[in-house]
């Protein structure tokens, strides 16, 4: 089977971010994460620091051809793109997207909470509704949704480290846990949280992958493992299963990376360069999110991926394109840094500027 490849502070809108994401990432960090060969295996997840991040996928072929049927729809068929809901009660959107079993999105401006409800969008928590829990300026950065359509927000100013908060029902808001100091003692400094099963959340820090339950909090790959987070690129996105996690560093020519959540191997998941060769529309990587099917799905700019947690992949193919969409707005970069994720009808929802698109199935 072929392969494939597959948010930094969100006080700016997520147009802005795409029109300087090109410079960002190319400034920021340029010590991307080293593949140790084809076959290098899976690395020791130890407390020791690595030289490299180990390549654990599977390749393309040597010419970066794809194989069919992978490298079109996988099956899937082809799906219709177009726009769900524009900046209507929001001016800007933030790189946070949720969705619960219900098909209602959730997005930020990273002091609001909006809720879409098929296309009517609404106001679900205010800045001020939940300044009036932190006490303080919220500064959103994350958003998950748990299996009993709990929402979680993951907020940055609270205390040392931020705070997670937890709603229910619109305008109802509390402090669901303050990331205060970890057993070792040091706060997590984080712009990334993703829910993971019962109390489980998983977080990337400046120290690397991190687990966090109410009884314990640790390290489960350090920053050798995942490219020495936080590189703090635009691109820079976490994703994860109840298993997995999908790691994006978001520079220029990085790599997705990706490993199970039980700290036995993290690594290159899909080589940036090798899908380049592959398909010459791709040069950028802004955004992974989960899909339904326990993998993820990437946004690569110009194409959208599904993929699996061994690297195998699939294009999502759509009339018009994103390509063609993106033309039509006049922005080449309209879909760059936007965040992606499915609902349980299987339809695909990607934030573009300060709209929402659709993929219809």
């Amino acid at each position: 089977m072929s392969k494939f490849i597959g948010a930094g502070v969100i006080s700016v809108s997520l147009a802005s971010l795409a029109s300087l994401a090109s410079l960002a990432c190319s400034s920021a960090n340029t010590d991307h994460p080293k593949v140790i060969g084809d076959d290098a295996g899976v690395i020791d997840t130890g407390p020791k620091k690595d030289t490299g991040v180990a390549d654990i996928g599977s390749d393309v072929g040597s010419d970066g051809s794809l194989d069919a049927p992978d490298a079109e729809t996988g099956g899937e068929g082809v799906r219709t793109l177009g726009l769900l809901v524009g900046p209507t009660v929001w001016t800007n959107l933030g790189r946070a997207l949720a969705v619960d079993s219900k098909e209602r999105l959730y997005v930020d401006d990273s002091s609001n909470v909006y809720m879409v409800d098929g296309k009517t969008a609404s106001i679900y928590l205010t800045s001020a509704e939940i300044k009036a829990v932190l006490g303080e300026d919220p500064q959103l950065s994350t958003l998950d949704v748990d299996d009993k359509g709990t929402l979680y927000i993951l907020d940055k100013n609270k205390g040392t480290s931020g705070a997670i908060l937890a709603s229910s029902a619109p305008h109802v808001v509390s402090i669901y846990r303050e990331l205060k100091a970890t057993t070792g003692g040091s706060p997590i400094f984080t712009d990334w949280m993703q829910w993971v099963s019962g109390d489980r959340f998983a977080f990337i820090s400046r120290d690397g992958l991190w687990s966090s339950t109410v009884a314990e909090t640790k390290v489960v790959y350090d920053a050798s493992h995942v490219g020495g987070s936080p590189i703090s690129c635009a691109g820079e996105y976490l994703a994860t299963t109840p298993t997995h996690a999908f790691y994006l560093p978001g520079c220029t020519g990085s790599s997705l990376l990706g490993g199970p959540l039980d700290g036995s191997a993290f690594g290159v998941l899909i080589d940036a360069d090798k899908l380049a060769k592959a398909d010459p529309t791709v040069s950028f990587f802004g955004a992974v999110g989960r899909d339904r099917k326990g993998g993820g799905l990437l946004n690569a700019e110009t194409q959208l991926y599904r993929f699996d947690t061994k690297g195998a992949y699939n294009r999502i193919v759509s009339l018009p394109s994103m390509i063609d969409v993106a033309k039509a707005a006049g922005d080449s970069g309209l879909f760059r840094l936007g965040p992606v994720v499915e609902g349980a009808s299987g339809a695909i929802y990607v934030v573009a500027g300060p709209s929402i698109y659709k993929f219809s199935n």
